[in-house]
This record gives C-alpha cells, structure tokens and sequence, in this order.
C-alpha cells in the first residue's frame, strides 16, 4: 500500500474513532447499555442467548462480513437456512455463528426459523454436519478440518450377521473427545 493511502486510513479511521468517543459518552448510549445489562440478565434467567449491543447494531462479525439478500432464506426449512446461513459465514472465513446471530440472519433473510427451541436441537443433532461450540455457538464441519465426522457403515435390510470385526457392525455412537478433537460415527 502507498504511503498516501496509509496516510488517508489512517486520517479516516482517526475520525471514526473521534465519532465512537462522542457515541459513546452520549446519554442514550449509557441507556442502551443499562437496557442490554437488564436484558442480558433476563435472558440468562430465562435460558436464552445473550443479546450483545454489537447484534443490536448489526455489527457482529458474521453479519458485518455479508451481505443477505432479503429473500435469501425464504421458503427455506430452518435447519436449511441455518446451515446456508453457516456456509456462508464460514466463506468469509469466520467457521461459526452465536444462535442468535443465526436467527437473526435467517430473519434478515427473509426466512422464517420457527420454534428457536426446535431449530436448536436440530442443529446439535445434526452431527454429521454441524459442530456445536460452547453453550450456544455453531459451525459447519467442513470449516474446522481437525473435526472429523464419519457415518457407520449401513447395514443392509435383513442382514442379522454379527462379526464383529466387521465396520459395519460396529457401534455408529457419536463420541466426543475433551481435548477438542470430535470423532462422530466411530468408537
């Protein structure tokens, strides 16, 4: 980059700065921040996901990166949607999306991710695809190469063998590994 252009961020990102500083000390700013901590609070009573200023604003980094269309999700099953919404995302090179956030893109979208409750547990049960981070926190699997997900060998209707050395008879249970490595589908 050429001297002048670092020069002319740097001038632009100064005055962002200064625009931030004013927000910031403005009294309906200290109000949202007093809203958001009670709602906060309400929502961890509740079970529910916190809700950050940044996803009030819009500006999480998943929703900052992209663009969505607003028919993008419409029509789509809320389990499609999400993991469209993740696929996208994770393009962008950020691998996974608070469940808020992915409500809220689906939403954006003009989709509609009925029960949340139901979406939830869709997501985490669809382990062959998505990988559950933390509390409330989802990716695909595709972006986090070290996470390997296998299906078990199907057996074939009226198949009653029991070898087991066989890969097909052996156990399809997920696993998971506390070191941070998943193995799904094998034991």
């Amino acid at each position: 980059m050429s001297d002048s252009l670092k020069v002319a961020a740097e001038e632009v990102r100064k005055r962002a700065l200064d625009l931030v500083q004013s927000i910031v000390q403005d009294e309906k700013m200290t109000e949202l921040k007093k809203l958001v901590a009670g709602l906060n609070t309400l929502e961890d009573l509740s079970g529910q996901p916190k809700t950050g200023l940044a996803a009030l604003f819009n500006l999480t980094p998943e929703v900052a990166a992209l663009t969505i269309a607003p028919d993008e999700f419409y029509g789509l099953e809320p389990l499609i949607a999400a993991k469209e919404y993740l696929k996208k995302i994770g393009k962008t090179g950020t691998k996974s999306a608070q469940f808020g956030d992915i409500v809220t893109a689906i939403k954006a979208g003009g989709g509609d991710p009925g029960n949340e409750d139901k979406l939830r547990v869709s997501l985490a049960r669809s382990t062959y695809e998505v990988v559950k981070i933390g509390e409330d926190r989802y990716g695909l699997v595709e972006f986090f190469e070290h996470v390997e997900r296998k299906r078990g060998a199907k057996k074939k209707r009226g198949d009653n063998s029991s070898d087991s050395d066989s890969p097909e008879t052996e156990s399809s249970q997920d696993t998971e590994v506390e070191n941070g490595t998943t193995t799904a589908g094998e034991v």
